[in-house]
């Protein structure tokens, strides 16, 4: 044999059980569609070729049960409830379509199940623990059940509700399962708003962040809450969680009387304009006095009293800068009353703005929440 032949063989070999399932899921496809027809004896031919076909499990589990519906519907229930027998030994979870089989059909495959057992042993160390078996209570772990063949669901609760487990099993004819509970917390939220915000939040001692804090997941169940913000009275109580929904905590917290706002007085800017424009026109107008002094005497010492050429100039120079240093006096004694007025009222405490207080509805529940300028 040739070095090229060998690998084409080789996939020749692997091939060929395919090959054989494939066909047998299209004769089990044919089989069903002959049942559906009515066509009892054309279906029961196909079904047999295609369980000499394939050995895999769940086809042969297919086959088996429409060769049991086949039984039952030409008036065979002994072969079908052996055929359903063959059917559930290798596939127990397997079902009938509803749509595509009559109830008679069905009640008789029900029953078939239901008289094979399998057992399922539960326990829970030492928690107390009940069990609902297909939504059906069955009393308090540890317990030992006799159950149909099939698929079960499972609900495992402690006793206060706050730890769940949830599964599915699949039981086989003659079965002992052993299943230990393994309960987990069921978990709830929790949503922290504060006035002022940024303020500290402890949940059962442990610190969770700043308000404002959305959807915390917390277990299920009673917890201590704390909120702290320095200068304010904390915010103590407890917040009970429930599975699966959001709480929602407002809390409004008090100043204290160290963090109380004291009153701001207001900058006295004017007051120091006033007082600068006061001393600029006092110095101005004394600068003016003493140069007009100065022109005085050299008029006298010059001219007399005298009023022609320089000496008129003279005079009247001493006249204009007496003007306007008296003018300035004038100034300054304004401006110094001014800020002596400004000194007053700027100085004053500013007083708070005014804060409204309203409730708001907010999810979980209704909360008081303070709205305004602070």
């Amino acid at each position: 044999m040739s070095a090229r032949a060998v690998p084409l063989l080789l996939a020749l070999l692997c091939a060929a059980p395919r090959a054989r399932a494939e066909d047998a899921s299209a004769l089990l496809k044919q089989g069903i569609e002959a049942f559906s027809l009515a066509e009892f004896e054309r279906s029961r031919a196909l079904l047999a070729r295609a369980a000499a076909a394939t050995q895999d499990r769940r086809l042969l589990a297919q086959i088996h049960l429409y060769r049991g519906l086949n039984d039952a519907a030409t008036g065979a229930p002994a072969a079908a409830r052996a055929a359903f027998t063959t059917a559930l030994g290798l596939d127990p979870a397997l079902s009938p379509d509803p749509a595509q089989v009559k109830r008679d059909l069905l009640e008789l495959f029900a029953s078939v199940r239901r008289s094979l057992q399998a057992r399922l042993t539960l326990h829970a160390g030492d928690d107390a623990v009940r069990v609902l078996v297909d939504g059906t209570d069955r009393g308090e772990l540890p317990l030992s059940l006799s159950l149909p063949v099939g698929k079960h669901r499972l609900e495992l609760r402690s006793a206060d509700g706050r730890r769940r487990q949830s599964l599915e099993v699949v039981l086989a004819p003659g079965q002992t399962l052993a299943q230990k509970a393994a309960l987990r917390p069921v978990l709830g939220r929790l949503s922290i708003a504060s006035t002022p915000s940024r303020a500290e939040v402890y949940v059962d001692g442990e610190r969770a962040g700043r308000t404002p804090l959305a959807e915390l997941e917390l277990p299920a169940g009673p917890h201590a809450l704390t909120i702290v913000l320095p200068g304010h009275a904390p915010h103590v109580g407890r917040v009970s969680v429930e599975p699966g929904r959001t709480a929602s905590v407002r809390a409004s917290l008090a100043p204290t009387a160290a963090g109380a706002p004291s009153l701001k007085p207001r900058r006295r800017v004017w007051t120091w304009v006033a007082l600068a424009g006061a001393l600029a026109s006092l110095g101005t107008g004394i600068g003016l006095g003493v140069a007009s002094n100065a022109d005085f005497r050299s008029y006298q010492d010059r001219c007399g009293s005298s009023t022609f050429g320089l000496c008129g100039e003279l005079r009247e120079s001493v006249r204009s800068k007496d003007l306007v240093a008296n003018t300035l006096f004038g100034v300054a004694g304004a401006f110094a009353v001014g800020s002596a007025l400004l000194y007053y009222f700027e100085g004053r405490a500013e007083p708070p703005r005014d804060s409204t207080a309203r409730v708001a509805p907010f999810a979980g529940g209704l909360g008081a929440a303070l709205s305004g300028s602070f």
